[in-house]
């Protein structure tokens, strides 16, 4: 079954799962190679490599750690660890699922050992550490102990996806999604007020995703070319020259490189010296009163067709 995200609907992968949620009050997460299904009042409020910690307007709610490399640990080695670096004065204890006080469906594909943690204040968290049968990853979730919000967290549990064997990885987080080939790896991230930075890396290539909003705001203070000019173009070498589209909302952005026999003399300086070639797009989504960009850097020469793929791929809501 295939997965198609709109605005206010979601179709997902698996038909078989058993949440409650309505189709309204949920939404997809999915970030360096796991997937989950949370409530739509759930946000990212820590988000990096190989980790996500999820809140709402009440506080932090859950927190998830995976090991990005699949180191091969097993189950045992991965509890052990959490034992060495928790302080002598918790109380800490694994057992079957019966260790959480409510009933809960283990994630699908994984194997897990469930535990339970109380600290020297009284405070308890709840945890399961899950081992992928088909890469071997290690993924350790755990979350405070709240009263009516066992529910919600065996839901989100339970909707744990480990994308390793897919040919196309969903990045879907706060409003931005796009679907790469798993041979591009995150590289960075920055999730700051108005603005967005992703980078991917595969090999010698860079890919760059950027989020600006509200668009009403940011172009009644800078024209759509300005921004991308003092916004993303100035941070790079001066070898790049921006060019308006005939449409109003695209701009597109490409290496400065002579024609003719000067362009074939500066294609063999550039591998020489490594320097890279950019092309870049960036469009104004009105519908949804945002600014999108990619930004494709290679020590090839990339056109505009090397990055339409990314270009369709990449969206907001």
């Amino acid at each position: 079954m295939s997965l198609q995200i709109h605005c206010n609907q979601i179709i997902l992968l698996s038909s078989s799962s058993r949440t409650t949620l309505s189709m309204h009050d949920r939404r997809l997460i999915a970030w360096d190679g796991l997937r989950m299904q949370v409530p739509e009042d759930w946000v990212p409020g820590r988000i990096g490599k190989g980790e996500i910690g999820l809140e709402n307007a009440v506080g932090p709610l859950l927190e998830a750690k995976w090991s990005v490399s699949r180191p091969r640990k097993t189950l045992d080695q991965a509890v052990r660890e959490i034992r060495r670096r928790l302080p002598s004065s918790a109380r800490f204890e694994t057992r079957s699922a019966q260790v959480w006080p409510f009933a809960v469906d283990s994630p699908q594909g994984f194997d897990v050992v469930y535990f339970g943690r109380t600290d020297k204040l009284n405070v308890q968290e709840l945890g399961a550490v899950l081992c992928c049968r088909r890469c071997g990853r290690i993924v350790i979730v755990q979350s405070r102990l709240l009263a009516d919000f066992y529910k919600q967290f065996a839901q989100v549990f339970s909707s744990l996806t480990d994308l390793c064997t897919e040919k196309r990885v969903d990045w879907m987080v706060y409003d931005i999604r796009i679907r790469l080939a798993p041979a591009w790896a995150l590289s960075s991230s920055s999730f700051a007020p108005g603005r967005f930075d992703i980078e991917f890396v595969r090999g010698h290539d860079t890919l760059r995703l950027y989020r600006f909003a509200p668009a009403d705001v940011l172009l009644r203070r800078f024209s759509f070319e300005q921004l991308v000019q003092e916004g993303v173009v100035a941070a790079f070498s001066g070898r790049l020259q921006v060019m308006s589209e005939d449409e109003e909302n695209c701009i597109w952005v490409d290496t400065i490189r002579p024609q003719g026999l000067g362009g074939a003399l500066y294609d063999l300086m550039a591998k020489t010296s490594r320097r890279p070639y950019r092309v870049a797009q960036f469009w104004h989504v009105a519908t949804a009163n945002k600014l999108l960009g990619i930004l494709l850097s290679s020590r090839h020469v990339v056109t505009r067709d090397d990055l339409n793929p990314f270009v369709s791929a990449y969206a907001t809501f």
